[in-house]
């Protein structure tokens, strides 16, 4: 049940930072703690969060959507520099991982007001999913806060054709 309703999710917008990508059947288990952290951070309850995560690395050490999960809840609860290294451990166990590096550009922004360092993230996920609108969209805005706005420009007038379409 909880793996289907996450595939639906996954489905209506494959770029949901709380939505748990489990590429196999052995992290389904750990899914269901990482998503009961997600609600738990959603209510503010950052001490049940992260003990749920732990729950999940421990299960399987090295699953990069752990980590990643693990930094949205620390950026939830203000620990920038943790969230940071989560980040970075999420990416080292999955370098082609497009929804970590999406995830993390977006706390890049958000959170360190790194917009160039959003770019980097966001340009090496578009090497992986080149047609991603969610990924493109974020790059114009990227460019847009840089003032590159031609290139920005060029971006927005190939996505808008398609924004009807486009899940809300």
């Amino acid at each position: 049940e909880l793996a289907e309703s996450e595939s639906t999710q996954r489905a209506t917008y494959a770029y949901d930072s709380s939505a748990i990508h489990t590429p196999n059947r052995d992290q389904l288990i750990c899914a269901n703690y990482l998503r009961l952290a997600v609600d738990n951070s959603s209510r503010h309850d950052f001490i049940a969060a992260r003990k749920l995560v732990d729950q999940a690395k421990a299960l399987l050490p090295t699953f990069s959507e752990a980590y990643r999960i693990s930094a949205y809840v620390e950026s939830s609860a203000g620990d920038l520099f943790k969230a940071t290294e989560e980040y970075e451990a999420a990416l080292e166990y999955d370098p082609k991982s497009a929804i970590a590096m999406y995830s993390y550009a977006l706390f890049l922004s958000r959170f360190l007001d790194d917009t160039e360092g959003a770019l980097v993230q966001i340009n090496h996920a578009l090497e992986l999913d080149s047609k991603a609108e969610t990924l493109l969209t974020s790059k114009a805005l990227f460019l847009t806060r840089l003032g590159q706005f031609e290139e920005a420009v060029q971006l927005y007038e190939q996505l808008l054709p398609g924004l009807e379409t486009r899940p809300r």
